[in-house]
């Protein structure tokens, strides 16, 4: 293995398979990208993988909009189907929700995003046979969808490889060596790699990998439940992703199936153990809210993390105190959303000082207090 590079980074997600792709782009091929396990074996490789601007803040919507359009030429541009599929977001809302919903419903209205609210006896013809007991409104967004987070992590990977970097999987970071002000190699499972510029993308893990870098970053893993069902008569066509603002419950289908999710537990990074009570809370409210799934047979399940800040907004760019460490972390589950922008915004902070389609600085960790470790 060489052991130097220009830029190294730290995790092998949507996050830093972009990154590196979009530093190629912009001439800067020696790169290297180690990650612990396989490409995507993280959050990027359990997500629900739902794009569009339905779950974003206000300050996260310039990023989205940016990546929402870039996702839409994937494959132009890389050469592999992300398979879009517009099916649409329902957001569900009691009355505890609905100010907050309908403010942003009208936000995105005004960025020309398409969306409206809808009466409660307008949702069955989105998903039908729904209980709505308790829910006074909703909110559809005809154009967000999902799509295939491995195929466009598996596009990244290999335009990037082509263009000379290198992406090398079951290496596992252990440490940084710092002199002064700067990060001048990485410590790894084979050997060491000096660096040019660091890269912290290492999803649950990153709160670990920014203390190797005296930083302290308030980043809280929590634990999500999927679970996949057999078929569902009522649910035999597309439905929107539907969401129940106030449970944090969400469904949509998933082959002849449905994907269900729920819960939001702090963990370890390291925790993806599937927790038989939270499988059987994620059924009982799936029953609940749409009872039609008590007909279908649970066919798997699984447990993914969603790295939070206080703020639920990513942690990005550069800190005061190393010249060339860059954070790309704190996610919450939306990584796979906001891979092409991040990936394009961080790669021009590296290769030409600043970030110039996309503005980040809002994101610094500086705007938490007490990120940095004392010496």
């Amino acid at each position: 293995m060489q052991q130097s590079a220009d830029v190294v980074i730290i995790g092998g997600g949507i996050q830093g398979l972009s990154l590196v792709y979009h530093l190629t782009t912009l001439g800067m091929t020696d790169v290297c990208l180690v990650e612990r396990g396989m490409l995507g074996c993280g959050s990027s490789g359990l997500s629900a993988s739902v794009i569009g601007h339905a779950f974003e803040s206000e300050r996260m919507l310039p990023l989205t909009h940016w990546s929402f359009e870039a996702l839409l030429r994937f494959h132009d541009e890389i050469g592999v189907d992300p398979d879009y599929d517009p099916i649409g977001v329902l957001i569900l809302a009691g009355a505890g929700a609905t100010v907050e919903v309908q403010r942003r419903c009208t936000t995105l209205q005004s960025l020309g995003v398409e969306s409206e609210i809808l009466p409660p006896d307008e949702v069955d013809r989105l998903t039908p046979g729904l209980n709505l007991a308790g829910i006074e409104l909703a909110h559809y967004l005809p154009r967000d969808g999902c799509l295939d987070a491995h195929m466009m992590m598996m596009g990244y990977a290999g335009r990037a490889r082509a263009m000379g970097a290198r992406i090398l999987e079951q290496v596992e970071a252990t440490g940084l060596q710092i002199a002064g002000d700067r990060v001048i190699a990485v410590q790894t499972t084979t050997g060491t790699i000096a660096a040019g510029w660091v890269v912290n993308a290492a999803g649950a893990r990153a709160r670990e990998v920014a203390g190797w870098a005296g930083l302290d970053l308030p980043i809280t893993n929590l634990k999500r439940h999927i679970v996949v069902t057999g078929p569902v008569a009522t649910y035999h066509r597309s439905i929107p992703f539907t969401y129940d603002w106030e449970a944090a419950w969400y469904m949509r289908r998933e082959g002849p199936g449905l994907l269900m999710g729920m819960g939001a537990q702090p963990v370890a990074w390291d925790d993806l153990r599937v927790e038989p009570a939270m499988v059987e809370a994620i059924i009982d409210y799936a029953i609940h809210r749409a009872p039609a799934v008590e007909e279908a047979g649970l066919m798997t399940s699984w447990a993914g993390l969603r790295p939070m800040t206080p703020d639920e907004d990513p942690i990005l760019g550069r800190v005061a105190h190393l010249v060339n460490y860059v954070n790309d972390c704190g996610w919450g589950g939306h990584g796979v959303m906001h891979a092409p922008a991040a990936g394009r915004a961080l790669a021009e902070l590296i290769v030409m000082g600043a970030a110039h389609s996309l503005d980040i600085t809002p994101f610094a960790a500086a705007r938490f207090r007490s990120t940095e470790n004392s010496p």
